[in-house]
């Protein structure tokens, strides 16, 4: 008898010690803070955290700086899929889709509204083989392609502080959007959810909701930009400075993100970066001013820079550019240095570092650049600096008049 109870506590060990762990992660996951001004976003890793009617958002990703995919932190009610107990049907005619896009959409204020986008959801089966419908939502569950996009089994970090959610500090399961098709006992559709332990099932019932499965609903947003954007050349950039004197006839622009990457000076060439001589400087006012039309060509203003070294004590040659890199103390009197957010690059929807055109007095062979979180940085005390492979944002003069 002794043997078995053994046997038995060697099997049932593991299993308790696990769901303690468990127990304890989720606990210091889910303490309750105090809500801060709506316009503060709070950076954490592994997410940012922004505030939106009253509600802690995860953000999953972020395109711009601006646009933002969002994801409750918590579940906030428990709903069925479909408010009648009724067979499963597909996200594009379920109850749950209907209330989210209507009642819980409308419970936002029109400001906040008015942020929220359109969303073209893609909605595969779980296997990713079977499609239903495209439906276009603004606001939806996550599909499990994207839980596992965004909070996946290789990241710890991601799994737990996102992937378990809580429902009144209660560790609780979650809806997705995504459906299987199960074959046993004639086709049936059956719903996905996401479990406390942050794992897949898909065996609760729909109507009854007897397992008490929350709703943690997603959505893309647009933040208010703090600067005006216009288009020119078919590319995105900000303005920086209107001309002198209404009416204004001309605007200093920046592109809203980085629009390449490329060394500042190429490989093999040596002495002191200079902004002059260097190979970004060619090509930016070569390749790519005659990337425009003609007529855009003729749009763009010549402008004489200065050049100083980033102390502001010495001077390089002053330049005539079309097109140019700002210098640190442009990026200081045009950006908030206070708000590093304002400064961020990104390329392809990811943060990368960004050149200026000036070089640093400290350093034998440096150049100046923004970093991946909008801080103000010299790029190293080593000769291959100005050789580093960093985003470009170029800026320039246009005129406002066609």
């Amino acid at each position: 008898m002794s043997k078995k109870r053994d046997l038995c506590m060697k099997r049932i060990m593991p299993i308790i010690i696990f769901s303690l762990l468990v127990m304890l992660l989720i606990s210091g996951c889910s303490k309750k803070t105090t809500e801060p001004d709506p316009d503060i976003i709070i950076t954490e890793d592994p997410f940012e955290k922004v505030y939106l009617n009253g509600i802690e958002w995860l953000v999953l990703d972020d395109v711009d700086g601006y646009k933002k995919l969002l994801l409750s932190k918590d579940i906030l009610f428990i709903k069925g899929i479909m408010d009648r107990n009724s067979p499963p049907v597909i996200w594009e005619v379920c109850d749950l889709r209907e209330y989210l896009n209507n009642e819980f959409y409308n419970s936002f204020s029109e400001a906040d509204r008015a942020m929220i986008l359109e969303t073209q959801n893609v909605n595969l089966d779980f296997d990713g083989t079977w499609y239903t419908p495209p439906t276009i939502d603004k606001i939806f569950l996550l599909s499990v392609q994207e839980v596992d996009k965004y909070m996946p089994i290789s990241d710890f970090a991601k799994w737990w502080l996102a992937r378990v959610s809580t429902f009144e500090g209660i560790p609780a399961y979650w809806w997705t959007r995504t459906f299987h098709i199960r074959e046993w006992a004639g086709p049936k559709l059956i719903p996905h959810h996401v479990g406390p332990t942050g794992l897949y099932s898909w065996d609760a019932p729909v109507g009854s909701n007897t397992r008490k499965i929350g709703v943690r609903p997603a959505m893309w947003v647009e933040f208010p930009r703090k600067y005006e954007v216009m288009e020119f050349g078919g590319i995105r950039w900000r303005v920086l400075q209107w001309g002198t004197s209404y009416p204004y006839t001309e605007a200093l622009v920046i592109s809203e993100s980085v629009l390449f990457m490329r060394h500042y000076t190429g490989q093999g060439v040596a002495g002191d970066p200079d902004w002059e001589s260097s190979d970004i400087r060619a090509y930016l006012n070569y390749t790519f001013y005659n990337t425009f039309s003609a007529a855009d060509r003729a749009r763009i203003i010549p402008t004489e820079n200065q050049n100083r070294f980033s102390n502001g004590l010495y001077h390089a040659e002053n330049t005539i550019d079309n097109i140019f890199l700002l210098s640190v103390h442009e990026i200081n009197r045009f950006f908030e240095w206070q708000n590093p957010i304002d400064k961020r690059g990104y390329f392809n929807g990811q943060r990368v570092k960004w050149w200026t055109r000036t070089f640093d007095s400290r350093a034998e062979h440096g150049v100046c650049y923004v970093d991946e979180n909008g801080e103000g940085q010299q790029s190293g005390y080593k000769y291959e600096s100005m050789h580093n492979l960093n985003g470009i944002r170029p800026a320039m003069r246009i005129s406002l008049n066609q």
